[in-house]
């Protein structure tokens, strides 16, 4: 026990000391200074009242002496002294003042917008604000205009206190068009009107809008796609200080007008655009189904403006349809096609315009495409085992099959000359032959590949021997007419030639 106390001997002065340390939380004066009154010219006076105790007083108008300005009491029922040095803050007023802080606003308020605002520059104005400040602060006082010095309650100078009243309620009152998003059309102008009748106290600013203010309406034309924020603010900076609570021990506290924290509400904005949409058809069949075994999905066209400068590009699905994204602004524009779907020529000397409006946002374009596509020809010859020479066969149809679906897309005949033709788009077909002539052996289904697109025709020469499983086919595809009068002659030649050995064989094995 001893040891504890002797420890404590050295603790509790070590203690204290650091007490001694301890910094007061005291706020710093900003200023002291004293202030004097002048009476207002006419009288106007006021009746107060408490707890049966009458106050009757002759509005006097208050000013600080280092420079002037214009002061309230903010305490009724409390007396004036003009030679008491009293003590000014301009931070933490309504604590300094004992008032609560939805009061200090409202008395920051009265000062601000009263007396000297605006047209209140009849001193009467100074009485009123002198008024309505008291009445904003009680302190269980009741409040009345008199028409003399302890004479009768009245009412007077009603349009003014609702004047200012009005102003200092509507403060934080924002436009009634604030809290909502509205749709908005890019570069289009919309008009937004205040019901609430505050907009004209608004300043309004945005980094994407162009903005004009016209009484009660606000009028943007956004030119940015998106979220855009329209901001508005109140800068109440009448004063170019801040408010002043001067407050002392026994006697009035005062306080002298000042700026008011700017105010800031906002306005959000859904910037839309236009969007095009693009059918795509077969240039050929006006229809959006392709040919063969070509396709309408993946064809790239470019979006420009008018200018030239390239927005975007989209591609197409499998039905040939594609929606861009929303374009930039309203005005005219072109596609171009820069990479053509699977079995279809480019369309690159074709521009597509469209024009995008408020009035027509979405327009639909239909572009066409070539499908890749080639003459197909068919020469049928047989040889004769009597004669030994190649005949053209006439009267052979042959049927062509999209192998890929094995559709029937195609039926032809060959003429007296053996001739047959046809046009056949991007695909691998087979060629069955379906009729013959008498005696004759069909020849085997056959495959065709059509996947350049080219002037030249792809050709087929077939010929039948009589005798089964002697079948001929000679194929001479990608070849030009004067290559395959060439390439015929040859061919020719061999076939005479074996038809010829074919005569002989057959002769001598008959006898």
């Amino acid at each position: 026990m001893k040891s504890i106390i002797k420890k404590l001997k050295w603790v509790m002065p070590i203690f204290l000391f650091g007490i001694i340390l301890i910094p007061t939380i005291k706020a710093k004066a900003l200023t002291t200074d004293s202030f004097y009154f002048e009476w207002i010219e006419p009288k106007i006076y006021v009746n107060k009242y408490k707890d049966g105790v009458e106050r009757s007083e002759r509005i006097q108008i208050y000013h600080r002496r280092s420079d002037g300005s214009v002061a309230y009491c903010i305490q009724p029922g409390v007396d004036f002294s003009d030679t008491e040095l009293i003590t000014g803050y301009d931070y933490n007023q309504a604590s300094f003042s004992g008032m609560s802080e939805d009061t200090w606003r409202k008395v920051s308020l009265l000062a601000y917008y009263g007396y000297g605002y605006g047209n209140h520059t009849d001193i009467k104005w100074y009485a009123i604000t002198q008024y309505e400040i008291w009445k904003a602060n009680p302190l269980g006082w009741t409040t009345y205009w008199a028409d003399s010095y302890h004479g009768n309650n009245i009412s007077q100078f009603e349009a003014e206190s609702a004047e200012l009243l009005n102003l200092v309620n509507n403060h934080y009152k924002a436009p009634s068009f604030i809290n909502t998003t509205t749709e908005v059309i890019v570069d289009d102008t919309i008009a937004l009107t205040d019901n609430n009748n505050v907009l004209s106290n608004f300043d309004v600013s945005s980094n994407n809008e162009s903005l004009r203010k016209d009484g009660n309406k606000l009028y943007i034309t956004p030119n940015k796609l998106g979220e855009v924020t329209v901001n508005l603010t109140k800068n109440s900076n009448r004063f170019g200080r801040s408010a002043i609570v001067f407050v002392g021990d026994g006697v009035q506290n005062l306080m002298t007008g000042g700026n008011i924290e700017p105010y800031q509400t906002s306005l959000k904005l859904k910037v839309i655009g236009g969007k095009v949409t693009i059918n795509k058809v077969d240039k050929d069949t006006k229809q959006a189904i392709a040919q063969g075994d070509a396709t309408l999905k993946g064809a790239t066209y470019g979006i420009f403006k008018e200018d030239g400068t390239k927005v975007s590009s989209i591609t197409t699905d499998e039905n040939g349809v594609v929606t861009s994204g929303m374009l930039p602004n309203q005005g005219r524009y072109w596609l171009q096609e820069e990479i053509p779907s699977n079995g279809y020529e480019v369309d690159e000397d074709n521009r597509y315009y469209f024009v995008i409006t408020k009035d027509n946002l979405y327009p639909t374009v239909t572009v066409y495409e070539k499908v890749i596509e080639r003459h197909f020809e068919i020469f049928k010859v047989f040889a004769s085992d009597k004669t030994g020479f190649l005949t053209g066969e006439e009267n052979v149809t042959f049927d062509i099959y999209l192998k890929s679906s094995n559709e029937k897309v195609a039926s032809i005949t060959t003429n007296k000359k053996g001739f047959a033709e046809t046009v056949l788009p991007y695909g691998t077909y087979i060629v069955k032959q379906v009729t013959a002539t008498e005696n004759y052996e069909k020849v085997d289904d056959f495959e065709i590949v059509i996947n350049s697109d080219t002037d030249e025709p792809y050709y087929h020469l077939i010929s039948n021997a009589k005798i089964p499983k002697e079948n001929i086919i000679i194929e001479i595809p990608n070849t030009s007419k004067n290559e395959l009068s060439n390439n015929f002659i040859i061919a020719l030649g061999l076939i005479l030639g074996f038809g010829a050995l074919l005569y002989v064989k057959n002769k001598n094995h008959k006898k």
